[in-house]
């Protein structure tokens, strides 16, 4: 059975070497083919041994890796508040029972999408077990409706998009930008916490409103003006000329509210 996992491996390598415009779209025929239910119970198996590498994901199982793509498996138990894009490429396939999944795509995807545009019903799928859907489209979201927990192998690859919208089932539409890089969510979430604290953090707040992400500055300013309100004046007046178009807006709209209620 080992012997099949690592075709598999040399296989999906072999298909995105193959042009340099290749996709995960590509190995649809690969992930057909593969015996993903022994994987899983393979992997879990080596895990508990000690012999295989854990997944840093809750109810996730890491069945293989490439130099650009991995293949997970992951317990799909609840359907989520909201719904997300997918920032990288992504294929999917239910392992354990049907999955129907329903696709949905931002109005204007191509326009200046922010808080508050609408999201519309394209396309429900339904899958059984061993099909594939491609969720690599940008601009689209998928919603996998799971009515008791169901497995689900993932294949995935290289982020193509430097964000993830998230969107609100009701009203469907667009609630906020998420940064797709681990890493700047992190700040994210570490600038954010320091503003809740109220107490301190303004000299770290200040580096990463310089930071390169502007969702990692935007977070920053934000935080300031709960640990030091007049520093956060300054960095939203710098910030009015920020080199993103939703900062300079959302820097240049606060400013204005400011000037008419001291008015």
């Amino acid at each position: 059975m080992r012997d099949r996992k690592d075709t598999f491996v040399r296989m999906i390598e072999a298909r995105l070497a193959s042009s340099p415009h290749a996709t995960l779209r590509d190995c649809v025929p690969d992930m057909l083919g593969s015996d993903i239910k022994q994987w899983i119970r393979e992997s879990i198996e080596g895990e508990l041994r000690g012999q295989a590498r854990p997944s840093q994901e809750a109810f996730s199982v890491l069945l293989a890796t490439g130099q650009q793509w991995q293949l997970k498996a992951n317990l799909q138990t609840t359907v989520p508040r909201f719904l997300y894009t997918s920032p990288f490429e992504l294929l999917i396939s239910p392992v354990t029972g049907d999955l129907i999944v329903d696709e949905y795509a931002i109005a204007d995807a191509d326009g200046d999408i922010g808080v508050g545009t609408p999201i519309f019903h394209v396309e429900r799928h339904r899958l059984a077990p061993g099909d594939v859907l491609d969720c690599s489209a940008p601009g689209r979201l998928h919603d996998l409706r799971v009515g008791r927990p169901t497995l689900v192998a993932k294949l995935i690859g290289l982020n193509r998009e430097p964000i993830q919208w998230m969107a609100e089932r009701s009203p469907l539409r667009i609630a906020q930008a998420i940064s797709a890089s681990p890493i700047h969510s992190e700040l994210e979430i570490m600038a954010r916490t320091l503003g809740a604290l109220r107490m301190g953090g303004a000299d770290a707040l200040g580096q990463l409103a310089t930071h390169e992400s502007h969702f990692v500055r935007w977070a920053a300013i934000q935080a300031m003006g709960r640990v030091e309100p007049e520093r956060a004046i300054v960095l939203l007046k710098e910030a009015a000329d920020d080199a993103h178009p939703h900062i300079r807006r959302s820097a240049s709209a606060f400013l204005s509210r400011m000037q008419g209620h001291s008015s």
